[in-house]
């Protein structure tokens, strides 16, 4: 599959926006009335009323007033078709148009054409014009069976350019262009530069231009080399996550992956049922509410439309909700209304206690870990006349939300002030935003950490300017935007967040070896039952991804065994070692060679250090494992003890032994422990392609590829809905 261009995909009409076909249409009609004059008569319908159609079709309506006979019609339509190729293969494509073309293209900007001309005659004109090269994909009238204003031919355009085709720009000069747009869910520019009679599609694009250039002006204020620039996790937010010091706010957007829609069309549903959509002409949404629970039978259908709105019992929290319930963050703060946090809460068992109003607030002052929903919710709101019903979501209630949610906005102006504040999944134009910038501005001038506001950048170059002016504004309250090329990116850097505040610890699992001597020595060239990997190899690739995980901050930990978890662990110690850690039992060889801390169960059996050593782990990787004289091998307690956690389990089959011969029995019940079906898929996924390699192969895929797998993984649990355990602060 090819790799996804980042930037602006524009789709050009043929006739207008980019070759002058009326005014070789006109020289061809003015022949043809002046041929045809003395035989049939001359049409009195003005050409240059009529939108520019098929010759045929054109002829057709021209001379209808005339009561001429098909055959006769026909001879007109053949002469005016080959009067019109001739004034074409003269005419040349604009200059100045061709010039810009050339140059954005140069640029990086992705261009298709997609016309109701046959194929064969838009290339000879843009082999002949030189502009061929700009476009990368056309879409002729030969290529759809549903032509124009139909969208087919910019969904076939999207899938070459594997985008969607909301992020398609088409500019068009007619109707049947606006309409194909409009279907499509692409933005819609219309080339005013035409001079085409088209009011509706004037009227409704999304830009109108009156010249290419302001096109280019458009796009030069905020490019998207300057846009995407991929974000990472900077001092800043480093510091704070070290310290502690990082809180998450979840908007509107959080809950969208979940089946809600947002909260800008939410509102607009319930006017719609009141009938006061036009309110929207002058007043935002939360103005245009109050205006109408003025009246009290409106506030009550406002009230009830939005209890409706938000009792949606089947949907569940998806992976933002989890990563931030998992996180390290002392305080998730949210304005949504909605129950998907309490639901991941109580599915995963974060412990995290839920405050809804200033007496839940004082109430759990001191509990460890919060949600505060800072605009209440509607399950435990109650209306009233006086709209104070234990939620905010009028101006009025925006308006008094400090005083009535005092207790609140003070903890908030305080975690603004001293803490870093990541948003999630609110829109720059957010009544909440709002209300917290306005609170910015009045008492909080400085502040110990900058904030981050995360926003998926969109297609349309318009929006993109707005969004750029926004962050700017943003910047004056200490908090800094950061742009994604799409929703799943956010996901991921919420997850990554997530897992650098926690961090994960990684337990590795398996023996391969017994001790042949006092000293801890063993024999480096043996191998496990059809394994292909010999202790030396396996010892060599348990070093590696030890140390690899530590240098991105994971924690790397082991029962003691050598060959496996004593290179794992040393190696972490060498990185850093407040990351590496030993669990062993009571009763010890103290042949082991190991640097790392080690934290001696207090019992000589093996199931209680293992119940100590499971219990820490985020990710377990199970290599090799030899059959004992004992029931139950240990590797397959400490997977089952994983496995019952929810914990994500990886095999390495190459070591041989018990992993390898037990492989396709993991793999084909992961059902039976996991409850997140995302988390069964990745852990699936990995567990296969891990598998699939070739002993050849496999460890320049440990160094090019492993690592960020695991890391991958990782972070699909951080933002699963499975089993949360507390892990100790090393």
């Amino acid at each position: 599959m090819k790799k996804k261009e980042k930037g602006y995909y524009f789709v050009l009409d043929f006739d207008g926006p980019l070759f002058n076909g009326r005014e070789a249409a006109k020289n061809a009609i003015e022949n043809t009335y002046e041929h045809f004059e003395k035989t049939y008569g001359k049409p009195n319908l003005e050409f240059l009323n009529f939108p520019l159609i098929d010759p045929i079709s054109l002829i057709r309506i021209l001379y209808s007033r005339l009561n001429l006979k098909t055959a006769q019609i026909s001879r007109i339509a053949t002469y005016y078709i080959s009067e019109l190729n001739k004034y074409e293969s003269r005419t040349q494509i604009n200059s100045n148009i061709k010039e810009k073309l050339i140059r954005m293209y140069m640029q990086g900007y992705k261009f298709a054409l997609f016309s109701s001309r046959p194929k064969k005659d838009l290339t000879e004109i843009l082999l002949n014009n030189g502009i061929k090269k700009v476009f990368s994909v056309i879409i002729s009238g030969d290529d759809v069976l549903n032509p124009k204003p139909m969208p087919d031919g910019l969904q076939k355009i999207a899938d070459h350019f594997e985008i969607q085709t909301d992020d398609l720009i088409v500019i068009g000069d007619s109707l049947s262009d606006y309409l194909a747009a409009k279907k499509a869910h692409s933005s819609y520019y219309h080339a005013a530069w035409t001079g085409e009679p088209n009011n509706l599609a004037y009227c409704r694009a999304d830009l109108v231009l009156n010249d290419i250039e302001e096109l280019i002006e458009v796009l030069d204020s905020g490019t998207f080399s300057t846009i995407y620039q991929e974000p990472s996790v900077d001092d800043n937010l480093k510091k704070a996550i070290e310290k502690r010091d990082l809180s998450f706010y979840g908007g509107a957007g959080v809950s969208i992956q979940s089946g809600y829609s947002n909260w800008d069309n939410e509102y607009i549903i319930i006017l719609k049922k009141l009938k006061s959509k036009l309110l929207l002409n002058k007043l935002s949404y939360t103005e245009a509410l109050q205006v109408l629970a003025s009246n009290f039978d409106n506030s009550k259908k406002i009230f009830d439309a939005f209890l409706e709105c938000f009792d949606k019992p089947d949907l569940k929290p998806n992976s933002y909700h989890n990563a931030m319930l998992r996180s390290e963050a002392n305080i998730i703060w949210t304005s949504n209304y909605d129950q998907l946090f309490e639901k991941a809460n109580t599915i995963a068992g974060f412990g995290r206690k839920i405050v809804r109003n200033d007496p839940m607030l004082l109430e759990n002052f001191r509990h460890g870990k919060l949600v505060i929903k800072m605009n209440g919710d509607f399950v435990n709101a109650t209306f009233n006349r006086e709209l104070a019903w234990g939620v905010v979501v009028l101006q009025e209630q925006f308006d008094l939300a400090d005083k009535r949610r005092e207790e609140i906005w003070r903890l908030f102006e305080d975690n603004y002030r001293n803490r870093c504040i990541v948003f999630v999944g609110l829109s720059f134009t957010d009544p909440e935003l709002h209300r917290i910038l306005s609170v910015a501005r009045q008492k909080l001038s400085r502040t110990k950490y900058n904030h981050y506001f995360l926003k998926k950048i969109p297609s349309n170059p318009i929006k993109r300017k707005r969004y750029l002016l926004h962050a700017d504004n943003l910047k004056r309250y200490h908090i800094n935007t950061l742009f994604f090329e799409n929703y799943p990116k956010i996901n991921e850097f919420v997850e990554k967040l997530s897992s650098l505040s926690m961090k994960p610890v990684v337990g590795f699992s398996g023996n391969f070896l017994k001790i042949t001597s006092t000293d801890g020595t063993y024999n480096k060239n043996e191998t496990l039952n059809l394994g292909k990997l010999n202790a030396s190899k396996v010892e060599k690739f348990c070093a590696y991804i030890g140390k690899e995980l530590a240098s991105r901050g994971y924690r790397i930990t082991s029962g003691g065994a050598p060959v496996v978890g004593i290179p794992a662990v040393n190696s972490a110690f060498n990185i850093n070692p407040s990351l590496a850690r030993f669990y062993l039992r009571k009763q010890i060889n103290k042949g082991f060679m190991r640097s790392a801390p080690v934290i001696i169960v207090s019992s000589n059996t093996y199931e209680a250090m293992r119940k100590r050593f499971i219990g820490e782990v985020s990710l377990l990787l199970a290599i090799g494992g030899m059959n004992t004289n004992r029931n139950k091998p240990g590797i397959l307690s400490e997977i089952e003890m994983a496995l019952t956690k929810q914990v994500p389990v990886v095999l390495f089959p190459q070591a041989g032994g018990f992993v390898d011969s037990n492989w396709n029995n993991f793999i084909n019940n992961l059902e039976d422990y996991y409850n997140d079906p995302l988390l069964i898929k990745k852990i699936r996924e990995i567990n296969n392609q891990i598998a699939s390699i070739s002993i050849k192969n496999f460890f320049n895929f440990v160094i090019s590829s492993l690592p960020d797998l695991l890391e991958d993984l990782i972070f699909s649990y951080v933002g699963s809905c499975s089993k949360h355990s507390e892990t100790e602060q090393w």
